[in-house]
């Protein structure tokens, strides 16, 4: 019916993470990682993947370092929110988000050190 589902990512951000800013719908790797590492002691790697004639696009984000885990790498993240803004005839469409590996947890308690 040539509605053209290009709105805007009006949300982009871990879940009880509030991060400012809009994506295109059609945001590089580069711009995906800047906006996710927004949040201090954030690390990741965002690899961009356009699947289709229609030009659907896939991010694969791989979280490399956390806020408060240790060892770097550790710990496993929220889900990520993503909304996309109303297509050409006005309607929004859900966007689909999945886990591909788990995260680990992290080191903690005490630990002694003898030398």
């Amino acid at each position: 019916d040539g509605v053209v589902q290009r709105g805007d990512l009006t949300q982009f951000e871990v879940d009880g993470e509030s991060l400012p800013g809009i994506l295109s719908w059609d945001a590089s790797a580069g711009d995906v990682k800047a906006h996710l590492q927004q949040t201090p002691n954030r690390f990741l790697d965002v690899t961009r993947t356009v699947v289709g004639k229609y030009g659907t696009i896939k991010w694969t984000i791989t979280f490399t370092g956390n806020p408060k885990m240790i060892p770097p790498g550790s710990g496993d993240v929220k889900d990520l929110i993503v909304v996309q803004g109303p297509d050409t005839k006005g309607q929004s469409h859900a966007v689909l988000v999945n886990e591909l590996v788990q995260g680990s947890a992290s080191l903690s308690g005490s630990f002694t050190i003898d030398y």
